[in-house]
Order: structure tokens, then C-alpha cells, then sequence
């Protein structure tokens, strides 16, 4: 589990652009006014019904993304779907990183427009 200013508004995320997409999982997220980035996981009952498998995936997320770092602060939500029951953890670690890097593309690139 995060810590609770660790944990994004998941409404106000949702509202957010899009910054990845796949078959696992999509990504949505936008700046934040706090001092440090925010994180959310969204896995709905017809991803997985039991709880106790969704708190699992929920923990794997969340564990993975402690560690990420941002100049600025973001608020990031992860949308799961229901292929992502059969991912490994080593290929769910994988989706993972491949949405850092999409995330950290996209900072870039706004970062770019706003210094022109």
C-alpha cells in the first residue's frame, strides 16, 4: 500500500489524458499541484471478482511504481483490464515499464512546448 499522499484522486485522474494504452492495461494521467506524484490502480469486479486477486494485482502495481520518480508532480492511474489476469508478473512488470516510458515521453514532450 501507499501512503496516502502517495495516492491519487482517482475522479480527478480519470478526467486526465491518456497517456498509454494496451491490451492489459491503459494508463491515464496530468500534473498536480502537490510537491510529489500520485498513483492510483482502478480494477473493476468484471476484471477480477474476487478481492483478494484484485488487491494482489493492486499490490504489484503500487509496488512497481513506488520507486518512480518525476521533475514534477503527476497524478497516474492505472486502468486494468481483464487480459491483465493472465499476465505473469514478470510480463505484467514488463506492461509496466513500458508505461513508464510512455509517461516519461509524454513529461518531455510538454516540458518542450512550454519552453518554446
Amino acid at each position: 500500500m501507499l501512503p496516502r499522499k502517495m495516492r491519487a484522486l482517482v475522479p480527478r485522474a480519470l478526467r486526465a489524458r491518456l497517456l498509454y494504452i494496451s491490451r492489459y492495461l491503459s494508463v491515464k494521467g496530468g500534473p498536480n499541484k502537490q510537491k510529489e506524484s500520485m498513483f492510483g490502480v482502478v480494477i473493476s469486479n468484471s476484471v477480477e471478482p474476487l478481492s483478494v486477486r484484485r488487491h494482489g494485482l493492486k499490490r504489484k502495481i503500487l509496488g512497481e511504481v513506488r520507486t518512480w520518480k518525476f521533475k514534477e508532480a503527476y497524478d497516474v492511474v492505472f486502468i486494468l483490464t481483464r487480459a491483465v489476469v493472465s499476465l505473469s508478473h514478470h510480463n505484467l512488470r514488463g506492461e509496466i515499464e513500458k508505461a513508464h516510458h510512455a509517461i516519461v515521453q509524454y513529461i518531455i514532450t510538454e516540458q518542450q512546448k512550454v519552453s518554446r
